[in-house]
């Protein structure tokens, strides 16, 4: 079990660290479109890379990675806020939740 949860850990820190660079590079340009739909000032796109990349940096360190999980649920937060901002549908939600979830569990872990 405790390799699935560092394959899990590896697998959301590499997401988030390349979706943070996407939005820094201005590849993802859905996330950017949502952050214009919702009216967003520019710079929330781009403290929102910046807390993701450095989430997923800091969730593969092992000495940081609940500090790492912390920033993540915080952008996970905010994805869900904003999908029931927008009146999204409701599957918008399942993967962020998903993620809130792990990375609460990996907050609640005694240290290792």
């Amino acid at each position: 079990m405790k390799t699935v949860k560092i394959i899990l850990i590896w697998v959301i820190g590499i997401m988030f660290i390349l979706t943070g660079l996407s939005k820094l590079t201005h590849v993802d340009t859905m996330s950017e479109a949502i952050f214009a739909k919702a009216h967003y000032p520019n710079i929330l796109f781009y403290v929102t890379a910046l807390v993701e990349l450095i989430g997923g940096i800091l969730l593969i360190a092992k000495k940081t990675k609940r500090i790492g999980a912390i920033m993540i649920i915080a952008v996970m937060l905010g994805a869900i806020s904003t999908h029931f901002y927008l009146h999204d549908d409701m599957v918008h939600i399942i993967v962020p939740l998903f993620i809130i979830l792990f990375a609460g569990a990996v907050v609640m872990k005694p240290t290792e």
